[in-house]
């Protein structure tokens, strides 16, 4: 799980998604070709920061019997993900992008607290 900040009620403002953006949405599950975002502006209310509270985003792994033999076998992380994946599990970056897209939090915000080396 990691929490990340919301955008703040107060000076939250409506704008068109970055291409930049669009392409992040993409690479995190979610096909779009256009999409309304949100942002903050900065206010007395948020110091100025254009986010006031948190919020979470959680990567649950249901253990089947899948999982449960990866695991006792000792496979690796990326094999265990592998077959949470084609169960169902959701990923952080795909839980992010949906907080992104019904206007909780920002796709930068996203991006800080699920960081990869590859960004």
């Amino acid at each position: 799980q990691r929490l990340v900040r919301r955008i703040c009620p107060s000076c939250a403002r409506h704008r068109a998604a970055t291409p930049v953006e669009l392409a992040w949405l993409r690479g995190a599950g979610r096909a779009c070709d256009q999409a309304t975002l949100r942002s903050g502006d900065g206010c007395d209310l948020c110091r100025s920061t254009g986010y006031a509270s948190r919020c979470g985003l959680f990567e649950l792994i249901g253990v089947n019997d899948s999982i449960r033999r990866l695991i006792q076998s000792q496979a690796s992380a990326s094999e265990i993900r592998a077959c949470a994946s084609a169960a169902g599990m959701r990923p952080l970056r795909e839980c992010g992008a949906d907080r992104v897209l019904d206007g909780t939090t920002t796709v930068e915000e996203v991006k800080r607290v699920t960081m990869r080396v590859s960004d």
